[in-house]
């Protein structure tokens, strides 16, 4: 199996949304979150069933925005997938929860056409005191298809980032 650009959930989660500020007394404060995020030493390691795992820097920025349908909750998505991922809001901290899906399709470096379906194991986004820094830790798991073959895959991310815009 040949390793594609396609980034698990941070990359990934996965994502490029515009919000609101809220403010709303009623629920958690989001605005430290809403905006785009730029990965500044964020790595991604994955191993898949008979390859030796990869650890590759992750360069997808992400972006958080009230979700529509519930003002407590973020939608986070980055601009390396289309998958996006609601998080809760506890304090200094978003987290998707475990369980979460996503599904993308692409074409791998040498051309082949790949499917990646990708569960969330664990996903937290920690910003600091001034909300201009983050740290990301993330893990999951994703069975990826080429030529009819699936591989089971898991995935781990840590690292930081820094919001780029509100």
């Amino acid at each position: 199996m040949m390793r594609s650009s396609v980034t698990f959930v941070g990359a990934a989660l996965v994502m490029a949304l515009a919000g609101c500020s809220s403010s709303n007394n009623a629920g958690p404060d989001l605005g430290a979150f809403e905006g785009t995020w730029t990965p500044t030493a964020v790595t991604e390691t994955v191993s898949c069933t008979g390859n030796p795992s990869e650890t590759n820097p992750v360069t997808a920025t992400l972006t958080f925005a009230q979700s529509a349908t519930n003002s407590s909750d973020l939608v986070v998505s980055n601009n390396a997938s289309s998958c996006t991922f609601t998080a809760t809001v506890s304090g200094s901290s978003a987290t998707v929860a475990s369980g979460a899906t996503c599904t993308t399709t692409g074409t791998t470096s040498t051309g082949v056409a790949e499917t990646v379906n990708s569960t969330v194991t664990s996903y937290t986004f920690a910003v600091n005191s001034s909300d201009t820094t983050a740290t990301i830790t993330g893990a999951g798991s994703a069975n990826v298809i080429e030529n009819g073959t699936t591989t089971a895959c898991t995935y781990q991310e840590t690292g930081t980032f820094t919001k780029s815009t509100n």
